[in-house]
């Protein structure tokens, strides 16, 4: 069970989610292009270990 931010409590059936590891998905670089239907985003690991996602 997962509450929303109402604090209600609602059966949510997770069928599958992936977990990929940061280190393995940036190797030695600080971002990596990840093609979505016909776009191009960018994920960029900062100086301060954030993630940012631009397009």
């Amino acid at each position: 069970m997962v509450a929303d931010a109402d604090g209600c409590s609602n059966p949510i059936k997770i069928t599958s989610i992936k977990k990929l590891n940061s280190e393995k998905l940036f190797c030695d670089g600080n971002e990596v292009m990840i093609q979505h239907q016909n776009e191009t985003y960018v994920l960029r690991l900062t100086k301060q270990n954030k993630l940012i996602l631009t397009k």
